[in-house]
């Protein structure tokens, strides 16, 4: 090889796959958990059920939470001073809510992970 570079093992070659990977339709409605990871001094105890998880195309919406699925599946959504950031995998979202405190209580932050339930 030119500048002394050695050639990849066979099979190892840089290839370009045979069939493209087609993306993969993240629409339908999600359902699932928010687990207390921190507990707002004890004021966020209780496992949530989470319901309401809507994803169409790239746009995801859920209560008063918007936002736009990025090109590496991340997402990012803010509700007034609340945060849920996460990845989607397939059919699954795993995330981070953050709620903050109201008239000077601690916030909350829940661990979400949610399924694909429908369309």
């Amino acid at each position: 090889m030119p500048g002394g570079a050695v050639a990849p093992p066979p099979g190892l070659e840089n290839t370009a796959p045979s069939n493209p990977v087609q993306p993969v339709s993240r629409d339908g409605t999600y359902v699932g958990t928010a687990v207390p990871l921190d507990t707002g001094g004890g004021l966020c105890i209780a496992t949530r059920q989470v319901s309401g998880f809507h994803v169409q195309g790239n746009s995801v919406r859920f209560g008063g939470f918007r936002g736009t699925i990025d090109a590496n599946n991340g997402l990012q959504m803010v509700s007034r001073r609340d945060w849920i950031v996460g990845q989607f995998d397939g059919d699954t979202f795993r995330g981070q809510m953050d709620v903050t405190g109201r008239l000077n209580t601690p916030g909350c932050t829940f661990m979400m992970t949610l399924q694909r339930a429908g369309t």
